[in-house]
C-alpha cells in the first residue's frame, strides 16, 4: 500500500514548479503486481443527491485502470444508484432500506447499525486493502 500511496502524492521538489496540466483520471497511478481491493461506503438518494456516488465512480474507474478492484456498499435509499454502479462494472452490496419511521436522516440507520451492516458487506467482499467513506452522516464513531 505504501508503494501506491507514494505514487499518488505530489513531490515536494516540485513545490516551486509551474502547475502541471490536468491529466486523465488514473494517469499518475502505476499498476500493482497484485490487484488491491478498494471498498466504497457511499450513498445516493432523492434527498442526498448523486454527487457522492458519481465522485466515487470516477475514483473507482481511475483505480481500475491501474489494476485495482473496487466494490461499493450502499444503503437502499429511494433513488440509490446501484444500477448505475453495476452498469459501470462494479459490484454493489446493498444495505437494507431505512425504516420508514427512522429519524436517522441521510444515513437511514444509526451509525452503529450502519457500521454493523457495512461490516457484514465487507465480509462478503473479502479482503479489502482500503475503505473509502464518502458520506456526510458517517463520523468518527462509525
Amino acid at each position: 500500500m505504501r508503494r501506491w500511496m507514494k505514487t499518488l502524492s505530489a513531490s515536494s521538489q516540485d513545490a516551486d514548479a509551474a502547475p502541471r496540466p490536468l491529466q486523465q483520471p488514473g494517469a499518475g497511478l502505476k499498476p500493482t503486481e497484485v490487484p488491491l481491493k478498494v471498498a466504497f461506503r457511499v450513498d445516493a438518494s432523492l434527498q442526498i443527491g448523486t454527487g457522492h456516488v458519481m465522485r466515487c465512480l470516477t475514483l473507482a474507474g481511475a483505480l481500475r485502470s491501474a489494476g485495482f478492484e473496487s466494490a461499493f456498499i450502499c444503503r437502499e435509499h429511494p433513488g440509490h444508484l446501484a444500477a448505475r454502479i453495476s452498469e459501470s462494472g462494479f459490484c454493489v452490496h446493498l444495505l437494507p432500506p431505512p425504516a420508514t419511521s427512522a429519524p436517522q436522516g441521510w444515513l437511514g440507520a444509526s451509525q452503529e447499525e450502519d457500521a454493523r451492516d457495512s461490516t457484514t458487506a465487507l465480509a462478503r467482499i473479502g479482503d479489502v486493502d482500503l475503505l473509502v467513506v464518502d458520506h456526510y452522516a458517517i463520523g468518527a464513531s462509525w
